[in-house]
Parts: C-alpha cells; structure tokens; sequence
C-alpha cells in the first residue's frame, strides 16, 4: 500500500477575517429572525385573546336575579374618637328681636293718694284727691276705679291708717271678680297708737275689666 505525503495550506489572515465577518452576519441575521418569530407569536396571542373576549361577549345571557339578603355580621368593636375637627365659619346673623317696654309698647301704673281727714262713706269706693303717678289715666280718682285698657296681669298694693276700726276691701266690678277684705281693730291703750292695714292681689285682667 502506497501512502502519499500531501501539502497543509496554512489559512491566511485574509481569510480568517472573512469567516468572522461570515459567521456574525449569520448571527445577527439569526437573532433577528427569533425576535420577529417572538413579535409574530405575540401578535397572535393577543389576536387571539381579543377574538376569545368579543366570542364570551356574544355568548353572554341575561343577567339573573338579585341573591338573598345575607344575614347582619356581628358588631364591631367602638373605634377610638377621632381628634377635634376644625371649627367651622360663624353663622349668619339673627334677625333684629322684638323691643320690649319701648315707646311704643303700652303701660298701666299709677300711685294715688288720700289726704283727707273725712270718712269714707260705708260699702261705697274709697276716692282720692292726689294722683302720684298715672299713666295714660287708668285710674279714676273721683270714682275711685281702675279700668284695665290692656288685658295682663296686674299687682295691686295699698296702705292706709286709721285711729279706730278699719276693714277695706279689694274688689272687681267684672265677672268672677275677686273680692278680698283686710281688717285691722282698734285696741285701747295708754298710748296713742294708730291702725294700719296693708294688702295686696296679683289679678289677671281682660280689657275692660274694672
């Protein structure tokens, strides 16, 4: 058997580059077909998916009825309070009150006296001849009467002295009118001492009434 010698060739430089250069563009044009084969699958996925929605959405039925009530669960435990809150804006201001015992509201008092000597005459209005205070003239000192021009409640009060037995009485000439009598008698003693009867009613007036 005959072996024959052959030649190496050894590469050159020149060509060493070439391959690389081969070889990369190989490679990059590899990667690139995976990443538009990964882009493809993607975009049939999602195709898919959005062809899976509008087909669950044509197959949907009819909403059914509403469950039943479910039972109330157990209490919770009371939270802890919360800080102050700011406070808020002032309010609008009220409206104006109503004036009470100005000009133009009415009035009922007076203060009368009796200076004279003489006895008034029995079971017959004690009359009086000085008038301290009256306003608007609701009393009458010559019949010894006050007409009530303004129904309220009134506070009468009167004071007299005498040198012997003395009854007076406060009395209403209208319906239901009361009828109070005060008394003082007269007891002998070594000195001179005078009687003094006082008394007092808080009445309930309607306009008219005397």
């Amino acid at each position: 058997r005959e072996v024959k010698s052959s030649s190496f060739i050894e590469p050159t430089r020149d060509s060493v580059s070439a391959s690389k250069i081969v070889m990369t563009e190989n490679q990059d044009f590899l990667e690139f077909q995976d990443e538009m084969a990964g882009q493809d699958r993607k975009e049939r996925r999602e195709s898919q998916v959005h062809l899976s929605n509008e087909a669950l959405a044509a197959l949907k039925g009819e909403d059914g009825e509403p469950g039943p009530v479910g039972y109330i669960g157990v209490k919770g435990f009371q939270g802890d309070l919360g800080p102050p809150g700011l406070p808020g804006p002032p309010g609008p201001s009220g409206r104006s009150g109503d004036s009470v015992g100005g000009a133009g509201a009415s009035k009922a008092a007076f203060s009368v006296l009796r200076t004279s000597k003489t006895t008034p005459s029995y079971n017959r209005p004690v009359t009086f001849d000085k008038a301290v205070t009256n306003v608007n003239d609701d009393f009458n000192l010559q019949t010894g009467h006050f007409t009530c021009k303004v129904a309220g409640v009134y506070y009468f009060v009167f004071h007299s002295v005498s040198e012997g037995n003395l009854c007076l009485q406060l009395k209403g000439t209208y319906r239901n009118a009361v009828d109070l009598t005060f008394c003082d008698f007269y007891q002998p003693s070594p000195r001179h001492i005078s009687q003094v009867v006082s008394g007092g009613a808080v009445l309930q007036l309607a306009k008219g009434d005397k």
